[in-house]
């Protein structure tokens, strides 16, 4: 899952979509070529110094950065790529023919284009290079805005110049304020989820406890301003700015998030609009984010969030913002499926969580199926294989299954969702999910530019590729601003409607 970079600052932290994670399997990973074993399945290697280019003309030391940049790329690709023979692409020929496109290149675009043309011919998703100045542009016109929000004594965010308030980021990393934090010292949460909606960030979802319930906000209300920083415009500057991608949709939210972040105790003026257009303003205090932190091999500590309850129709509600902590979250998983003995069904709301550990969707899967050895899918490296084999548990959930993605529900998010439903034991709601289930790397190139690549392939059981086309929802459901505003989730509603009229049906499936 990419990880982007802007010239100030690394705008997604290295733990931020954990696209599968194959520290966790148990070491069956196999390690690319040269590369050290990935703690998550997304990884940024920070550069030495880099050189910018010229400005005024392009240079012969920019000509000179663009091929070692070239040269990079193609010896990565070769060296990582899970298929030793690049299926079937003529990778020496494909170097011989672009090359010189790049030793005659008159601008860093043509060189450019020539690495894109390059990646192409593997025809693959998650192989791209990322320019920073694209998403650099985000952030023009804040400074301009005041300082980013103002600070803890004046009622706003915390200041620019800081470097932290300016930069997109996404679910996972220092700017999502949502079920999901990784924390630095004392890092505070809003305990709110913005989405993009007919261009307004529009709160989605409000925590029970969390600073932005105690300032009153509510779903269906649309923050118009942080501060100084005027969110619609920088939603506006980021839809035009970003790449139409599977990675769009997360970039959009964490350029909208992440000028809610700050430390614990840090007041935060919000001007808020609710679903009539009316305008008024709140204080949020952020507070600390709630559970015990999690750390994971070398990645910051992270807070995750597991939601229990049942609706009053009796189904089953879990919600889980990230796929760490197995230690405490499978066994919880598994001890509230128990408690579910005779409800109509259970609902598993993975919207917004980046992915994470890969072993826990078979830990969790292994709860709601009735029989040894299905099997999720398998993801293959260079000189291995990873089954993800589901073995049923004692008192797993014989009922119907509902699983909620949204385009912001990642890696192994899409690999439990996904699975469940090609075994035919759940039904999925929601929106396509990004399509971004296979391990990669973001690593900087000489020239400044950014170059993502895959090291590994999944197949679900049925033969289909999560990779580029995500999981599609047998029941699409889209949030509608009215809706939240009256206290209804439409995707929620959906799910317990269709679990609801399975009541008198036959729970074939169901006893899988």
């Amino acid at each position: 899952m990419p990880h982007f970079v802007t010239r100030r600052r690394l705008c997604v932290s290295p733990s931020t979509l954990l696209v599968v994670a194959l520290a966790g399997l148990s070491g069956c990973a196999a390690t690319p070529t040269a590369e050290p074993a990935p703690a998550a399945a997304s990884s940024v290697v920070e550069p030495a110094p880099i050189s910018p280019p010229a400005v005024g003309g392009y240079t012969d030391a920019d000509r000179a950065l663009d091929l070692e940049s070239f040269d990079y790329t193609w010896n990565r690709i070769r060296d990582t790529h899970w298929d030793p023979n690049l299926k079937g692409v003529d990778w020496e020929g494909a170097r011989a023919e672009l090359r010189p496109l790049v030793e005659a290149a008159k601008s860093r675009d043509d060189t450019r284009a020539a690495i894109r043309k390059l990646l192409s011919r593997l025809g693959e998703s998650h192989f791209g290079l990322l320019e920073s100045e694209a998403y650099a542009s985000i952030e023009e016109g804040d400074a301009g805005d005041g300082p980013g929000g103002g600070d803890s004594s004046g009622g706003g965010g915390r200041p620019e110049s800081t470097g932290d308030a300016g930069a997109p980021s996404v679910p996972g990393g220092p700017g999502f304020v949502g079920g999901t934090r990784v924390t630095k010292p004392r890092a505070g949460e809003a305990g709110l989820e913005l989405r993009p909606m007919n261009g307004l960030a529009v709160i989605i979802r409000v925590w029970p406890g969390s600073g932005a319930q105690a300032a009153g906000l509510k779903p269906g209300m649309a923050v118009l301003r942080v501060g100084d920083t005027d969110l619609t415009a920088r939603l506006g500057r980021a839809q035009a700015s970003v790449p139409d991608s599977s990675l769009k949709a997360l970039m959009l939210v964490g350029a909208i998030s992440s000028v809610l972040e700050g430390e614990v105790g840090d007041a935060l003026r919000l001007t808020v609009a609710d679903a009539s257009g009316a305008e008024f303003t709140r204080t949020l205090v952020l507070r600390d984010p709630p559970g015990e932190g999690v750390k994971v091999m070398n990645l910051p500590e992270t807070h995750v969030r597991m939601e229990t309850s049942r609706l009053p129709s009796g189904v089953g509600y879990f919600y889980l913002s990230i796929f760490l902590d197995p230690a405490r979250v499978v066994p919880g998983f598994v001890s509230f499926v128990r408690e579910l003995r005779g409800a109509p069904g259970l609902i598993i709301d993975l919207r917004g969580n980046p992915g994470g550990l890969g072993v826990m969707a078979m830990g969790m899967g292994g709860a709601v199926v009735r029989q040894n050895d299905l099997k999720l899918g398998t993801m293959t490296t260079r000189g291995s294989e990873i089954k993800f084999v589901l073995n049923r548990r004692s008192g797993a959930f014989a009922g119907p299954v509902a699983v909620l993605v949204d385009e912001l529900s990642a890696s192994t998010s899409e690999i439990l969702a996904g699975g469940l439903q090609s075994l035919g034991r759940a039904r999925v709601f929601g929106a396509t999910s990004p399509g971004l289930a296979l391990p990669s790397y973001i690593e900087p190139l000489p020239n400044g530019d950014r170059l993502q690549y895959a090291i590994a392939d999944y197949v679900r059981t049925d033969g289909q590729r999560l990779e580029g086309v995500g999981v599609v929802p047998d029941q699409p459901v889209t949030l509608d601003r009215a809706a939240l505003a009256s206290g209804v989730d439409p995707v929620i509603a959906a799910a317990e409607a269709w679990i609801l009229s399975q009541a008198g049906a036959t729970r074939t499936e169901g006893e899988r």
